[in-house]
C-alpha cells in the first residue's frame, strides 16, 4: 500500500508576478527561454493557477506518494513543482536551502558492511573521492548481477556491492517481489536498492523538523525555507548532506512601458541627499549608499531609454534626471493637530512621519488612565503628570527639560505608566531600555528621532556615571547621533526623558529632577494589570485616549514649573506620624504600660482604652489639635506593623486592642528613620513614602516583565 503525504511551499508574490507579467524579451534574456513558446512557461502558468493566496506569498500544496512497487521507498510529487522548472527554479525559490544526500547509496552500503563485518575498502575510497567512478556508472553497477565489458574495470568495488546487496535482500525476503526484466538485472540488487531507498528516506526524515510541512521533496533530499533550515538536525544523521542556499542573482524588471511609471514607484522609498543616495524601508529606516552602490544594488532594474529606445539600467537614467526626488538635509520636526508644521520645506527630509493615531472629534475617553494616575499619585503630582502627558502630544516640538524619576515598590506598576506612551508613539518614537550606555554612551543612534526616552532600572552608579551626558542631552536643542560605521550627524532634539528607579538618585542640583512616587494601591493585583495591559493593546481604546490627550486642557501649564509641595509634605509627615513613632519607642524602651499582653503568635497588644488618652495628648502636642475618636486612625495606614482588632483579656470580656505584629518593632524603627530624611528645597523635590532606599529591590517584579 502506497504512502501519501501532503506538503506545501510558499513563494514571494513579487517573484511569481514578475515572471507572470514579464515581457517575452526579458525572459529570453534572463533565462534563455521564449516566454510564448517554451513548455517551461506553460508549466509555470499551470502551477501558478493551482496556487492560493497567503499574504505576501503564493502557496502551492503538493501531494507526494510512493510507488506501488516500492510503497516504503522514495516519495514523488503528483505533479510539477517550481523545483522542476529549470532554469526558473533558482529565481522562484531564492532563499530556500537545497539539502541533498551525498553518495547516499555508498554511505548506506558502507554502514551495512561494517555492521556485518564485510569488506568496504573500495566503497570508502569512492565516498572519499579516491576511487574514480562516475556517479551514473556507480548507480548502474549497484543494480547489475554481472558487469558488461565496459564496466569490468570496476570489478573490485562491484564485488563489495554484491556481497552487501545479498545481506540487504535477505532481510526483504517474502515482503517484496522483483518484477524487473532488464538485461543483466539482478533481483537481489533490485531488492537491495529498495532497502536502500527505505533507509535513505528514514535518514532524510530524521533531518528535517517533526511537524514541519513547508518543504519540497527532491528524490534523496529536501528543499526547505531558510526559516526552518536552522531547526534541521544534520548531526543526527549518518549520511553526509550537501547544503546550498539558493541564489540566482536575477531580478526581473517590470515591463518597461515607460520610465515615468517606474520612477514613481522607485521614489516611494529612494531619494538623493547631498553626495549620497538613501533607501527607505517600511519602518522609514534609511540605508545610505553611494551612486555606485545604488547602481550595483539595482543592476537588474531596467527600463526603456526614451532617448535611444534601448533597454538600459534604470538608476543610471534616474541619476541624470534633473527632476528626481532630492532633499537638501535631514531634519526631525514632529507635529500634531495642535502644533502643525507651517510652510514646511519640501526640500528637507523630515524623519518624523506622523503617529499611527490621528485626532478624531467626538471620540475621546481617557478617564480610565486618569483614574489610575490619580490613584497611584498624590493629587498635586497627578495633576502635573496628566498635564505633562497631554503637553507631550499636543506640543511635541516644545521640549521639557524636567526629568521625572518614577519610584515605587516592586509590583506597583511604575513601569506600566509608560505602556500608554509606547502604544501611542510606537517603537519608532518611543524608547525604554535598561542600557544607559546605549542612550548616553558613544554610539547613541537609538536616541535618534525619539519623542520619549525612558531609562529603566536606573542605579545610583549609572545615574552618577552618565550625569553629565544626561544634562547635555536635556539642555541641548540639537544632539549628535553617532551610529556604528556611519558618519555622525546632528539632528533636532525634541526628546523628553524619564527614569524608573528603585534608588534615591540625584541628577543635578538644578530645577530639573522631579521625583514621583508610584503608590502601592495595585501592588501585585494581577487581574487589574492584565486588564490595564489589554487596554494598551487595544487600538480602539488607544485611539480614544489619544483624542483625550489632544483635548485635555493644558492652558497655563508650564512643565518647567514643578508642583509646590506644602500639601504633599504635610501628607508625608502625617504618614510618618510622630504619635506612631512615640508609641513604638515606648514599646521598645519601656514596656511597662498597663495591661500589655502577648498572644500565641508573638504579637503584642494593648487595650485601646489604656493608651487612648496618652495618644490624644501626643497628637495635641504635635498638631495642636486632635478630634476625639481619631487617635488610632494613623495606625490603619501601617497594616504591615499594626492591627486594630478584638482580643479577649484574661478570660474577661472581649475588648478592642492595638496590636503590634511580631517583628513589627524592627520594621517600624526602619520606616520611621526615613522621616528624618525628608527634605524640600527650591531646586529638587524629593518625596519618600513608606520605605527608604534599602527597602527597594533592584529587579523587576515578574508582572512588570510583559508590560511593554
Amino acid at each position: 500500500m502506497t504512502e501519501t503525504r501532503t506538503l506545501h511551499y510558499r513563494v514571494k508574490k513579487t517573484r511569481v508576478d514578475s515572471l507572470l507579467y514579464a515581457a517575452d524579451q526579458d525572459l529570453q534574456d534572463l533565462f534563455d527561454i521564449d516566454g510564448q513558446k517554451s513548455d517551461t512557461m506553460k508549466q509555470f502558468r499551470t502551477i501558478r493557477s493551482k496556487m492560493t493566496d497567503d499574504g505576501d506569498c503564493y502557496r502551492h500544496t503538493v501531494k507526494y506518494t510512493t510507488t506501488k512497487e516500492r510503497p516504503k521507498g522514495r516519495m514523488y510529487s503528483a505533479g510539477k513543482t517550481f523545483a522542476d522548472l529549470k532554469p526558473l527554479s533558482r529565481f522562484l525559490l531564492e532563499g530556500y536551502v537545497d539539502c541533498d544526500q551525498v553518495k547516499s547509496n555508498a554511505s548506506i552500503l558502507i554502514g551495512v558492511g561494517k555492521t556485518f563485518v564485510l569488506g568496504t575498502q573500495y566503497l570508502q575510497q569512492y565516498r572519499k573521492g579516491e576511487y574514480k567512478i562516475q556517479k551514473q556508472a556507480f548507480a548502474k553497477i549497484c543494480n547489475l548481477d554481472s558487469l558488461p565489458k565496459e564496466f569490468m574495470k570496476y570489478q573490485d568495488i562491484h564485488i563489495e556491492i554484491c556481497r552487501i546487496n545479498k545481506v540487504l535482500a535477505d532481510g526483504l525476503e517474502g515482503h517484496y517481489e522483483c518484477k524487473s526484466e532488464q538485461k543483466n538485472h539482478s533481483p537481489i540488487a533490485h531488492k537491495a536498492q529498495y532497502v536502500r531507498e527505505i533507509l535513505e528516506r528514514a535518514a532524510l526524515e530524521c533531518v528535517y523538523p517533526i511537524g514541519i510541512d513547508e518543504l519540497i521533496y527532491r528524490y534523496d533530499g529536501v528543499m526547505v525555507h531558510d526559516k526552518h533550515y536552522i531547526m534541521m538536525q544534520f548531526q543526527e544523521s549518518d549520511l553526509d548532506y550537501c547544503r546550498e542556499v539558493i541564489h540566482s542573482g536575477i531580478e526581473v524588471p517590470d515591463n518597461p512601458d515607460s520610465y515615468l511609471k517606474l520612477k514613481e514607484k522607485f521614489e516611494l522609498n529612494h531619494f538623493h541627499m547631498g553626495q549620497k543616495v538613501y533607501e527607505e524601508d517600511d519602518r522609514y529606516d534609511l540605508q545610505e549608499m553611494s551612486w555606485t552602490g545604488l547602481h550595483e544594488n539595482n543592476m537588474p532594474l531596467e527600463c526603456l531609454n526614451p532617448d535611444t529606445g534601448k533597454i538600459v539600467q534604470f538608476t543610471k537614467i534616474w541619476q541624470r534626471d534633473a527632476t528626481h526626488r532630492k532633499h537638501t538635509r535631514r531634519v526631525f520636526k514632529p507635529f500634531s493637530i495642535k502644533q502643525p508644521l507651517i510652510d514646511a520645506d519640501e526640500r528637507e527630509y523630515n524623519t518624523f512621519h506622523g503617529l499611527e493615531y490621528q485626532y478624531q472629534e467626538n471620540n475621546a475617553d481617557g478617564t480610565w488612565y486618569e483614574d489610575h494616575v490619580r490613584t497611584v499619585m498624590e493629587p498635586v503630582l497627578a495633576d502635573y503628570w496628566m498635564n505633562l502627558t497631554a503637553f507631550r502630544y499636543q506640543k511635541p516640538r516644545t521640549r521639557n527639560i524636567s526629568v521625572p524619576v518614577i519610584r515605587g515598590d516592586e509590583g506597583t506598576g511604575k513601569g506600566r505608566l509608560f505602556c500608554v506612551d509606547q502604544a501611542l508613539l510606537g517603537s519608532r518614537y518611543f524608547l525604554i531600555t535598561e542600557s544607559m550606555e546605549n542612550q548616553y554612551g558613544k554610539h547613541n543612534d537609538c536616541m535618534a528621532n525619539k519623542l520619549y526616552c525612558v531609562s529603566d532600572e536606573v542605579s545610583k552608579t549609572n545615574a552618577n556615571l552618565y550625569k553629565e551626558p544626561i544634562k547635555a542631552f536635556v539642555g541641548n536643542d540639537q544632539i549628535q547621533i553617532n551610529p556604528k560605521c556611519i558618519k555622525p550627524y546632528s539632528i533636532d532634539n525634541y526628546a523628553n526623558i524619564a527614569m524608573i528607579s528603585n534608588n534615591d538618585i540625584i541628577l543635578d542640583s538644578e530645577r530639573r529632577t522631579l521625583y514621583i512616587y508610584n503608590g502601592s494601591d495595585y501592588k501585585n493585583d494581577t487581574e487589574y494589570w492584565i486588564e490595564f495591559t489589554e487596554k494598551c493593546k487595544s487600538k480602539t481604546i488607544m485611539q480614544k485616549l489619544y483624542n483625550f490627550f489632544i483635548e485635555y486642557d493644558i492652558e497655563g501649564f508650564d512643565p518647567q514649573i514643578h508642583p509646590k509641595t506644602e500639601e504633599k509634605m504635610q501628607k508625608t509627615i502625617e504618614r510618618y506620624n510622630p504619635s506612631q513613632e512615640w508609641f513604638v519607642q515606648q514599646l521598645e524602651t519601656d514596656p511597662t504600660l498597663e495591661k500589655w499582653g502577648e498572644d500565641s503568635r508573638g504579637n503584642k497588644y494593648i487595650p485601646q482604652s489604656y493608651i487612648r488618652d496618652a495618644l490624644y495628648d501626643k497628637h495635641i502636642e504635635t498638631f495642636s489639635s486632635c478630634s476625639r475618636g481619631s487617635e488610632f486612625k494613623f495606625f490603619l495606614q501601617e497594616k504591615e506593623i499594626f492591627q486594630i482588632t478584638n482580643q479577649r483579656i484574661e478570660k474577661e470580656k472581649v475588648v478592642k486592642v492595638l496590636k503590634v505584629k511580631k517583628g513589627g518593632i524592627e520594621k517600624a524603627v526602619k520606616k520611621y528613620s526615613s522621616y528624618k530624611n525628608l527634605q524640600q528645597t527650591d531646586e529638587t523635590i524629593t518625596i519618600v513614602k513608606e520605605a527608604n532606599a534599602e527597602d527597594f529591590k533592584p529587579k523587576y517584579d515578574p508582572d512588570d516583565l510583559d508590560r511593554l
